[in-house]
Order: C-alpha cells, then structure tokens, then sequence
C-alpha cells in the first residue's frame, strides 16, 4: 500500500511500478488530488514550514484506512524515523505504530482539519484559507478506535526485528530486484538512494529543516554512517558543512512554480521559523554555531516586503493579521482611561496606608534572599535578585491585605462596568479568539483531547466563551475570586467558582487543563499559587501561564515609565526564571513564547507624550518616530518571534 504525493522521482516512480511486477502482489496506491495537493503544499508551508505535511499524514493514515477496510490486522512499516535517524533508542522502544505518534510526531501536532477553512479560522489564521473542505481531506481522516478495534490492526517496524541498514539495503534491491537509485546527485545530501518518493524531501523539506533547527540531511546521514562503522567523524563533518548549508536552487525553482509562489515571499517565510536558540542575526545575516568550534553566517536575513501603500506586508508565516494590527487604544480607549487611573491612584493610597506592615520575601523565583535596588514607584520598592534577575516588589502586601485590596477594588470595578464591556468586541476579536485557538492548538500539539478546562483568574468571561465555542473541551470551569466579574461570568452562562484557586477543589476528575492569563504576577507566593494548580490538574495535564517579561523590550526600556509596571504586579519573571519556577512546581516545560502586539507602541507613546526622552536614542527615534508606518509593524513582529516582547507566555505538562 502506498500514498502518492504527487513529487515522485522519475525513478521513484519506475520503482513503484516494478515492485508490483516484482513480488506479484495487490498493490493499493491512494493518490490525492493535484489542486489539493498543492492547497496543501502552501498551507503546510506557511502555517508551520513543512510543505510535505500532507505526505507524512498519507504516510500514516491511508495505510490505517485500507487495514480497516480490508480488514488486515496486521501492517508494516519499514524504519521507526525516532530509531532510525535518532540514535538515542534501543530496538526495544516504539516497537508499534501508535496515533499518538502519527499525531506529536509525523503531524507536528495539526491534524487534517486545521487545513480547512473552518480550522484555520479556528486556529486563528482565516489569511491561510485555500477552499478544502472535510470532502477534499477523506484520504486523511484517521479511522476511529472503534474501527480499527473491530479489526485488531496493529502496526509494527520491520527496523525494530532486523538490523536496518539503508546503505545494505539500497544495495540488496538494487542487486536482486533492479531498483534504481537516483540518476542525478543531490544538492542537500551526499547518499543516492534516500526519499525518491519526494522530490521535495530532499531539497526544500530539508532545506526547512536546516532554517529552523540549524541542520539538515547531512548531518542525518553522517550520524548514521558514523554510527555503523562506514564514516569517521572527521569525514561526517565535512559532509556537514558541504551540504547542510546548501539552498537548493533546482527543487527550490521546481516548488516555486508548483504552488505559484514567489522566492521573496518562501525567503521571508522561512525567516519567521528561525529558531532564536540557534540563529541570531549578526550585520545583517543568519548566524549560527557549528559542531566545528566556529560559527558561520549563512545568507541574509529577510525583511517582510513592501505593499503599494508602503507599509510592511504581514509575514505569511507569523501571527494573524488581525493580531498584528492591535493598538492599545482599541482595548484601553482614552476617554475612559483618566477616570480608570483616579480610582486606580484611589486603591494605591488605601493600600499605602497600610504600607508599615509589608512583609520582606525572598526570591519569588529562585527562593533565594539577595535583592538588589531597582527602583521606586508610588511608593513601592522595585528589587532584582541577583542570583536568577527575577525583578520584583519586596517588601510587599501580605495575601490579606491583597484580599481586601481586590474584593474592594474602586479600579477593577470601573473595568468591569465600563472599559471591559466598551473594548469586548476588539477584545473578543483580536485577543480572545485567536488566544482561544492557540490553546486549543497547543493542547493537540500535546496530546491532550478535550476534557476540563479551568481558566483561574477568568475576569469578563470572553475567553471561557470563546474556548466554548471551539467545542474542544467536554467542561469550562471559570475561577474568578472578585465578585463583580465572577457575577459578570455567571450572566453568561459560564461555570463558576467564585474563589482563590489556593481555596478551590474540583469535583469529579481533575483538569485536563489549566489556563492562567496575567494572574501570576499579582500573586504574593507564586510558589503556592503553582502548587494549587498542580493539585487541581490531572498527571499529564497541561499548564498555559502568560505574565509581563522581565526582559520584554518596554519594561527593559522605560523601566520604572512602563505601564506594566504597576503596585498590582508584584512579580516579574522572564523566560528563564519562570522556567525554573514551573519546573520546581512540578512541571516540565514544552513551550516558550512571546506574542506580544503593543511594546513598540507603548514606548511610542510614552515618547510622544514627554514623559520618555528618545533624545539620546537616534536608533529608537528612526523607528518609533521618523519611520514608524514603515517599521512599526515589522520592528514588533521582531520582538515576539525572539522572545523579546513584554508578554510572555509558558506551556508545561504536570509530571506524573
């Protein structure tokens, strides 16, 4: 049984052939359609940069499809890719073919209907949409359990029962069965026999690879050889530095016409997937360290293109275009903003009052007792630890006083009566949806199906609302210890728990997953508030944290001016520390991000209303300034897709 992707090799495709005249067999190919393919091939490419997605679903769904339909219980596969290519597992690991691979692994986490219309509108990205409907994707439509229960199909690696060798291999069937290898050389790998099912494994899938993680088939294949005897390391290198690097100009001009895409535009795209752990961008180019001691620079970096009215078109691999384009006027609107900040100066001078009976902690972060002065704020001491760089208020309100503090907010009661209910819809639309779909992605990127979310700290309610309308989660479970929003929440027919998440229980089974959206900053013991979090969650289940950036471009640039920094927020981790929280917790820690859409902006203003001197910053002043329609945009995208931007996000799995 075979999935036809469309790219076979000419000898690829002489050698399909020949292997039903040769062993004189029923062979079942399923062969999507052209325009599909090529649908797929743009949309795999630019929402994840895998424009072979759709091969490595056919791969491990369509043979699952023909087991159930003909009932073959038993199907084979040749190489396990973790075993193969891997070298970290024993013939013993993975033994058999499960879904859970096909869809972490092989499926990066996506599944075939993120490709239609309607899943790309979930997910947050409708700019994507090419027409493919559940009709056109039958062919990748993993059967259900039931289904293939009934049959008893199970898959096994034939790699797993006898030494897999592809050189051995290649040479045996070559000898035996006249199977051809490929007549013309590789532009990316050295070896004549590997992935002459796609043209485009080799060159432009590779190539990806290569921009992405920093190395490609040439290393794969050097380990490989290096691992069974037939290279030394010394010549594995220089295999890598001859091919790793290499833009495959023939297969890239041969896709480029097969999707109708331009290079400017593949060029910026693959840019927007450059892993910031291994790439930085030096003078103009993409810099990484190499396995030889010396780092390189390997071609320019690209700029997103510019639209006929001159500013910068959205990068099809980065964020939704309605995401990118919000502005804190559309969430805070100004003439609601003075009267937000009286009663926000009200509620800081009740708490002063109190100010004698702060408590001295140590390190939220690290534990450890050694601040060092950052500055004051409205009356409020600003430290750094010197051990992790984790910054904040110390000493602080004790949790009580913070009890009171929020149940008789003057501030969050304006919110919840003015500026939340005038800003839901841009909020709904530009925050809360998109944010909605991310979870939703991540939790299949994780293998967690459904169940019970709890969001703590749910506020208006919009974003319960929005995961519900998703239809992924079986319970919503809002936590909101104010009662103004939690009574907000309840009219919207949500699920409440009107509690500190230190006081609640869950009925029935735990959560499958737990959400927590600028919450963790205003906590006196985050260490506490993580611990609840792991008690209420199921083992396995996943930990979705968001909270101001230590290290984020506007509280590293205005300091004590950002309006991130307020007597609310007591906490300021960065990525590293945060990680070291969460993993003390508990937790093991999957993802990091930084999709922040307003730091640029907030300096910009703090700039234009005087209260940030941009004189002494000519560099700052050309982009916030003289050149903000051209720059603005791209200057934030930069900032999220390094993990520079002020709003950080933390995905973690609760060990266990």
């Amino acid at each position: 049984m075979t999935y036809h992707g469309n790219n076979y090799l000419p000898e690829g495709e002489w050698n399909l052939w020949r292997m039903r005249e040769v062993f004189d067999c029923d062979h079942v190919v399923v062969r999507p359609g052209v325009d599909t393919l090529i649908k797929m091939n743009r949309i795999g490419f630019r929402l994840q940069g895998d424009n072979n997605w759709h091969a490595h679903c056919g791969i491990f769904t369509t043979p699952i499809q023909v087991a159930v339909r003909y009932k073959v219980p038993l199907m084979m596969w040749g190489e396990h890719g973790f075993l193969d290519l891997g070298g970290m597992y024993s013939l013993n690991d993975y033994v058999e073919f499960t879904a859970k691979f096909r869809l972490e692994h092989a499926l990066r986490g996506y599944d075939w209907d993120d490709f239609t219309d309607e899943g790309l509108e979930k997910l947050g990205r409708p700019e994507l949409k090419e027409g493919l409907t559940a009709k056109d994707l039958l062919w990748a439509q993993y059967p259900s359990d039931e289904e293939i229960d009934a049959v008893g199909v199970r898959g096994v690696y034939l790699g797993n029962f006898v030494d897999w060798d592809g050189n051995y291999n290649a040479k045996l069937v070559m000898e035996k069965y006249g199977w051809r290898p490929a007549q013309q050389p590789f532009e990316r790998t050295y070896r004549m026999f590997s992935n002459l099912d796609d043209m485009h494994e080799n060159g432009i899938h590779d190539y990806l690879k290569f921009v992405k993680f920093g190395y490609g088939r040439g290393s794969d294949h050097s380990c490989k050889d290096i691992r069974s005897g037939k290279m030394t390391r010394e010549q594995g290198i220089a295999m890598v530095r001859k091919y790793d690097h290499v833009k495959p100009r023939r297969d890239l001009a041969r896709w480029l016409k097969y999707v109708n895409m331009s290079e400017a535009e593949f060029d910026e795209t693959c840019d927007t997937f450059r892993d910031p752990r291994v790439w930085r961008e030096e003078n103009g180019q993409w810099v990484k360290d190499n396995i030889w001691s010396e780092p390189s620079a390997y071609g320019p970096v690209h700029r997103r293109g510019q639209s006929k009215g001159g500013k910068p078109e959205p990068a099809p691999g980065g964020p939704p275009q309605g995401e990118a384009r919000l502005r804190e006027t559309e969430i805070r609107p100004d003439e609601l903003m003075g009267e937000q900040a009286r009663r926000y100066a009200s509620d800081v001078r009740r708490l002063l009052e109190l100010k004698d009976r702060f408590v001295r902690v140590l390190c939220p972060a690290c534990g450890v007792d050694s601040p060092r002065a950052a500055f004051e704020k409205m009356g409020f001491s600003y430290v750094v630890c010197t051990r992790c760089e984790t910054m904040y208020v110390n000493p602080r309100p004790t949790s009580e006083m913070l009890d009171f503090y929020y149940a008789t907010s003057e501030n969050y009661a304006y919110w919840n009566t003015h500026i939340f209910p005038a800003s839901e819809p841009v909020r709904r639309g530009k925050i809360f949806r998109p944010r909605a779909a991310r979870l939703v992605s991540i939790c299949r990127r994780h293998q967690v199906k459904g169940g019970t979310l709890l969001e703590v700290g749910a506020g208006f309610g919009t974003f319960c609302e929005e995961v519900a309308n998703l239809k992924f989660f079986d319970r919503i479970i809002a936590l909101e210890p104010m009662p103004a929003l939690a009574a907000t929440c309840r009219t919207k027919g949500l699920e409440v728990m009107e509690k500190r998440i230190e006081e609640a229980s869950l009925k029935g089974a735990p959560a499958n997953a737990i959400a927590s959206f600028e919450v963790i900053e205003h906590c006196f013991d985050p260490r506490q508030f993580l611990a609840s979090c792991a008690d209420l969650l199921a083992p396995g289940g996943l930990l979705l944290l968001t909270c101001p950036n230590a290290k984020g471009f506007d509280i590293e640039i205005l300091r004590s001016l950002s309006s991130a920094i307020d007597t609310q927020h007591l906490n300021y981790f960065h990525s590293s520390s945060l990680s070291l929280l969460v993993t003390d917790a508990g937790f093991d820690v999957l993802e990091i991000l930084t999709p922040g859409k307003l730091d640029v902006e907030l300096v910009r203003k703090k700039a234009l209303s005087g209260e940030f001197d941009l004189s002494g910053e000519p560099f700052l002043m050309e982009i916030l300034l003289n050149r903000w329609d051209d720059l603005g945009d791209s200057c934030q995208q930069f900032i999220a897709d390094h993990r520079l931007s002020s709003h950080l996000w933390l995905v973690a799995r609760k060990r266990g």
